[in-house]
């Protein structure tokens, strides 16, 4: 791993952190030396760009002060960025394309759907979140209890089988 330190312009660093260079090999090109790291970034940054670019769009981050969760928002970014090229790289036929909203929504409800399924006829969940998770599951053929048994001690009850 190598980490490279660049002023281009007075009082203007720019820091890249490589696994694939291994030493900090110094090129010449023109006028300037600059290191081997920063011109393979130089010809390859249309993709990172695009990266960048795509989050701005429509990104799955919040408004938050805790710098964590800022990176786990970025991770997400990334990650679905990738899983949505993966995934329209490797179908045969080639997928149609889809925006990038229609698919962060099509991820989410395939990561909760088995979750969603577990947890839609829980009596303590309110009647309109069970309603939204049959909706979402898209089986409405299970029957959501209307009201749940009153009791004066609490939610324990034996039921009768």
């Amino acid at each position: 791993m190598t980490l490279v330190s660049y002023e281009p312009k007075e009082s203007k660093y720019v820091l890249l952190l490589s696994t694939m260079h291994r030493d900090g090999a110094i090129v010449e090109s023109a006028d300037k030396k600059k290191p081997e790291i920063i011109q393979f970034y130089n010809a390859t940054k249309g993709g990172v760009d695009t990266v960048d670019e795509m989050p701005s769009l429509y990104s799955t981050a919040r408004k938050t002060n805790r710098w964590p969760m800022v990176i786990f928002y970025y991770m997400l970014n990334v990650v679905a960025i990738n899983a949505r090229v993966a995934l329209m790289s490797t179908k045969t036929p080639p997928l149609q394309y889809t925006s990038r909203r229609r698919f962060l929504k099509k991820l989410a409800l395939s990561l909760i759907e088995t979750h969603m399924k577990d947890k839609k006829n829980m009596q303590m969940l309110p009647k309109t979140l069970r309603e939204s998770m049959n909706e979402a599951t898209s089986s409405g053929s299970e029957e959501i209890p209307s009201k749940t048994p009153k009791h004066d001690k609490g939610r324990c009850v034996i039921l009768p089988l």
